[in-house]
């Protein structure tokens, strides 16, 4: 199959205001983000953008991402490049755990990493899986199911607590904590006493909250229901909007994975699902967004992991294998990096895993399922579906999840079965016991 790719930059002003058509910038590996699956979204007190794939940390300026992996011999390095949950820190800094069960602190003063072995938390019969929170200059809280942990940060001592059930998201709230789940929203007052960290829980409301956000001056809480807004003291809550009201009937709230509200503006994100819940005169409206081929601006991905809005009110959405979507309400101006594959109806039908932008310019794009792609400088275009073997056999390129170029200018590829070498001569891909006198792996 002869496959189309270009790297397309589109720069659009429009009109100063919220379009009708809410129009999307895209993140992915094709403008050096490490790869597409998001597994965690925060943003920093700085306003950097955070992002936690399953190869390796991320970190957006506004200008470009800078990449973490882990290095050998490395002190200060992140412990591994596979993320499972994310947290917002203090002054910067941000929390990653890896799948090791590893906690790792992203200090920003410093820029460095210190890691928190898995032993701490294991021993506990606890890993920091989601929800992580920083709490003061002390104490992080996470949880795992029905159970929420806290760290004590200067002498590495975990302890744990039961909550009435599973877990779905913790919150700082001035002194105290704001645990929410199925069994409804309980407030948890902590107090030292005798070096040791004492929490008195108290139910505030036994309706079902999947999310809660502060949102203004009030607490923005989805239920089983709709959304509801409530007070401070959380001794009020008003209706909003019901989900059977604008037609959100066929999807449990419970299975959600992301909720962001802004200005009663409302983003729901699920499975297959991107939703904006907006007031039109007298009553809401619900509008679904899914991926348009032939819109260049259109949101691109099937399965929302993460909604975060920023402090200047834009969305940023992260996906399941396709990178993130960066909604601008007032900046009027939109950055688009996309490959081209006009045969395919799908954004993810083979979308690529790796890229390598060697020295004398040319890319190099590694793909999900099969073949590598070339771009030269001056544009042209070319595809190996095969490998040569040290037989002279040929064999296809499958699952390549790394390209790299090294201080020689060797170009090595890693597809599902082999570590290949470009070779300039033959302008061929070969396993690498064709040159050298060793099969992967190397012993």
């Amino acid at each position: 199959m002869k496959i189309y790719l270009c790297f397309i930059l589109l720069l659009i002003l429009i009109k100063t205001g919220t379009s009708q058509t809410p129009r999307f910038d895209h993140f992915d590996i094709s403008t050096g983000l490490s790869q597409n699956n998001i597994n965690g979204l925060v943003i920093d007190d700085k306003g950097n953008i955070w992002a936690g794939t399953l190869d390796g940390l991320n970190k957006y300026n506004g200008y470009k991402f800078e990449v973490f992996k882990p290095m050998a011999h490395e002190e200060g390095g992140i412990s591994g490049n596979h993320l499972i949950s994310m947290g917002k820190g203090l002054n910067g800094d941000i929390w990653i755990t890896t799948r090791d069960g590893v906690l790792n602190q992203y200090q920003a003063s410093l820029q460095k990493f210190r890691n928190f072995d898995n032993e701490i938390f294991t021993d506990k019969g606890i890993i920091p899986e989601n929800n992580i929170v920083q709490y003061n200059d002390s104490l992080v809280w996470f949880s795992q199911d029905s159970k929420a942990g806290v760290l004590n940060i200067n002498n590495e001592l975990c302890l744990t607590y039961d909550a009435p059930g599973y877990i779905h998201g913790i919150i700082t709230k001035n002194d105290s904590l704001l645990i929410y789940g199925e069994f409804g929203i309980s407030y948890w007052k902590t107090d030292h006493q005798d070096h040791s960290l004492i929490v008195k829980q108290e139910k505030i409301s036994s309706t079902p909250c999947y999310f809660l956000q502060k949102d203004s001056n009030k607490w923005v809480s989805v239920t089983n229901t709709g959304i509801f807004n409530n007070n401070s003291n959380f001794n009020s809550a008003a209706r909003v909007l019901s989900f059977k009201e604008i037609g959100f009937t066929n999807i449990q709230p419970s299975t959600l994975n992301s909720f962001a509200a802004h200005n009663n503006d409302y983003w729901l994100g699920g499975n297959n699902l991107l939703a904006r819940i907006q007031k039109s005169k007298e009553s809401w409206k619900l509008k679904r967004f899914s991926y348009d081929a032939e819109n260049n601006y259109t949101f691109k991905g099937y399965n929302v992991t993460h909604l975060q809005f920023d402090e200047l009110g834009n969305l940023w959405i992260g996906t399941q294998k396709n990178g993130i979507n960066h909604f601008n309400y007032k900046k009027n101006q939109f950055l688009h990096y996309n490959w081209n594959a006009p045969s395919l109806s799908r954004p993810d039908a083979d979308p690529i895993r790796a890229i390598c932008n060697r020295r004398n310019g040319n890319l190099w794009l590694g793909f999900d399922r099969n073949g590598v792609g070339t771009i030269s400088t001056g544009g042209k275009q070319n595809y190996f579906s095969h490998y040569y073997t040290k037989s002279g056999e040929t064999k296809p390129i499958n699952n390549v999840r790394s390209i790299f170029e090294d201080s020689e200018g060797n170009l090595w590829i890693g597809e599902s079965d082999e570590l290949c070498i470009f070779n300039e001569k033959l302008q061929r891909i070969e396993a690498v016991n064709v040159r050298f006198n060793w099969q992967w792996p190397h012993h």
